[in-house]
Order: structure tokens, then C-alpha cells, then sequence
């Protein structure tokens, strides 16, 4: 796989409320698809919601493995600084 670690850095991990959740209901942590969207379309899916209204989803599972490989890329970092 491609280096991954640039990706992982740029992408802005935020706490954030659905809209349609109560202002007093616990934050979520991730990331917005629509800022996803401008360096990583590839991420960004878009589905029909409740009523026909066009919604942006990210694909989680992707950025997972995107983080996995960042992981490694920083280990052979690390290992290499150490030698």
C-alpha cells in the first residue's frame, strides 16, 4: 500500500452533534465527510436519507486501515532512529 501517514495527518478529527441530536446528548469523535471530501474523495460516499434528502457518509472502515498502515510507517520510523 501507498504511504498513508500524510492522509492520516490531514485529516481533522473533531467533536461534533448529528443534527438531528439533542444538544445535550453526549459528542461524537470523527471526522466531517464534507472536509474528508477535498483531499480524499475517495473516502466519501453519498446515500439517500429519511424522506429522499442526499446526505455524505465517510467510509470508516478505510481510514482504519489507512491509520493501521500510518502506524507502521511511524514503527519503521522509530526503529530506524533507533539503529
Amino acid at each position: 500500500a501507498d504511504n498513508q501517514l500524510e492522509n492520516i495527518k490531514n485529516l481533522l478529527i473533531k467533536s461534533f452533534h448529528y443534527n438531528e441530536d439533542d444538544d445535550s446528548a453526549d459528542k461524537k469523535l470523527g471526522v466531517i465527510a464534507q472536509e474528508v471530501e477535498t483531499n480524499l474523495p475517495h473516502l466519501v460516499s453519498e446515500y439517500s436519507y429519511i424522506g429522499g434528502e442526499e446526505r455524505k457518509g465517510v467510509k470508516e472502515q478505510q481510514i482504519m486501515w489507512m491509520a493501521i498502515k500510518a502506524i507502521q510507517e511511524l514503527e519503521a520510523r522509530v526503529q530506524a532512529l533507533e539503529e
